[in-house]
């Protein structure tokens, strides 16, 4: 049994669950754990895909995991800078 054999299951199944909940009920959470799950199987589905340049994609996948997490405390700063120049004296509270 090859690796193709073996991750396109759980490729596809993740991606149905995915697009079935957020049809569904687009407003739930659980659809972002859905596409969590998704785009983890899509990895090693592509992966899967590569054959011999497995270790490439799974390297490059990782890095752009890993340069995402670095670039939402940076969006956070600037929507941060953003929101300030709404908030007049009187009105402090962003709820």
């Amino acid at each position: 049994m090859d690796n193709l054999s073996v991750a396109m299951p759980f490729f596809l199944i993740s991606w149905v669950v995915f697009i079935g909940s957020t049809l569904w009920k687009p407003q739930k959470f659980r659809n972002s754990i859905f596409l969590m799950n998704a785009l983890f199987f899509t990895v090693f589905f592509i992966a899967a895909l590569a054959g011999g340049h497995m270790g490439t994609v799974l390297l490059v996948a990782f890095l752009l995991a890993f340069l995402a997490l670095l670039l939402v405390p940076v969006l956070l700063i600037i929507n941060g800078i953003v929101m300030k120049k709404y908030i007049t004296k009187g009105n402090t509270n962003l709820s």
